[in-house]
């Protein structure tokens, strides 16, 4: 069960199991989608730009009469032209293994290399620019005229796979200031981030065998007991939010026998209703937090720290203000 002494800071006219959970239920952010969330555009523009010169060496392949022999030409020129071309496939490998069928239909891989690390004779060159011709990249080098556009396109395409960092960085730029606060206080105080449980037993710390090769998002050595912390956010309902209600309770037993504290760090609407596997957690796990309890000072209670009280004062400003703009902003900062 969650040790409501953490949940103090709240306020609650009654500090309970149930009302702790409510409170919690009750300050779960809608969303995590911050401008910032969608794109990163500097390391968009960053890439396209390291690219431009190569691009342009490309340029005489636009509109000509033979655009495969005038890309094996370039190639044979200027090897280090050719890391460009899979990415204007959305692909950012420069060597890999591409299959090939034979006429017979049997079917076999060969290696291909585009590192342009070295020079090219006429065949490898051929050989990548007919792999060009049938991955589509020839037809836009013939075709586009702003081959910056084109791969500015296709790196912004390509970093909306990064979303699911950037939703997980989201929940860990607004923990990192009280853990290392609280760290900065206590400098005795041990803290690992993003490491296996090996890397802790390794700094002479009793860990459970059985998570010895897990990774953790927070260790923290040195309050009364050792303290493991997990941070995600989850945007909609599925089996992995709820497989990991079950996850966290089963290592939160392993981490007790050996002395740990286990906090949880959650967010987000799929965790809206007052769930079965919710319920369980805050019944078995030592600690379940959203952000905005975080912010109100259960994280400070868990580490043992207390939060300035102007800081304090102006998150609940913050986050009393009704402004649609001061609402962005909070997003933004929490």
């Amino acid at each position: 069960m969650v040790k409501l002494e953490w949940y103090r800071p709240l306020g609650l006219p009654a500090l309970t199991e149930d009302a702790v959970r409510a409170a919690f239920l009750e300050s779960l952010l809608e969303s995590n989608r911050a401008p910032s969330f969608f794109v990163d555009w500097g390391k968009v523009h960053r890439n396209v730009d390291s690219y431009r010169a190569s691009l342009a060496k490309l340029a005489p392949v636009y509109g000509s009469s033979d655009p495969r022999n005038v890309l094996v030409h370039i190639l044979q020129e200027s090897p280090g032209v050719a890391p460009v071309l899979p990415l204007l496939a959305a692909w950012r490998a420069t060597s890999w293994k591409i299959l090939q069928e034979e006429n017979d239909g049997a079917l076999r891989s060969e290696s291909l290399d585009l590192s342009g690390t070295r020079p090219y004779s006429e065949t490898a060159a051929r050989n990548i620019a007919v792999f060009c011709e049938r991955a589509g990249v020839l037809r836009v080098l013939h075709e586009s005229q702003d081959l910056g556009a084109y791969l500015l396109g296709i790196e912004a395409g390509m970093d909306t796979n990064a979303r699911k960092n950037r939703s997980g960085q989201f929940m860990e730029a607004r923990v990192d200031p009280h853990i290392k606060r609280a760290c900065a206080i206590n400098p005795s105080w041990k803290l690992f981030s993003q490491k296996k449980f090996l890397t802790v037993r390794e700094a002479g710390v009793q860990v459970p065998t059985g998570l010895l090769e897990r990774k953790f998002d927070y260790a923290i050595i040195g309050p009364p007991k050792p303290l493991s912390i997990e941070v995600n956010y989850y945007d909609k309902e599925g089996s992995k939010p709820q497989e990991i209600v079950d996850s966290y309770i089963q290592r939160s037993r392993e981490l007790r026998d050996a002395g740990w504290i286990f906090a949880w760090i959650t967010d987000g609407p799929c965790w809206k209703g007052d769930t079965p596997q919710i319920r369980k957690a805050f019944a078995e796990l030592d600690a379940v937090l959203s952000l905005d309890l975080c912010r109100r000072g259960v994280l400070d209670a868990v580490l043992g720290t207390t939060e300035p009280p102007l800081l304090r004062g102006l998150a609940e400003q913050i986050a009393s203000s009704t402004s649609p703009r001061a609402k962005s902003k909070d997003i933004d900062r929490w």
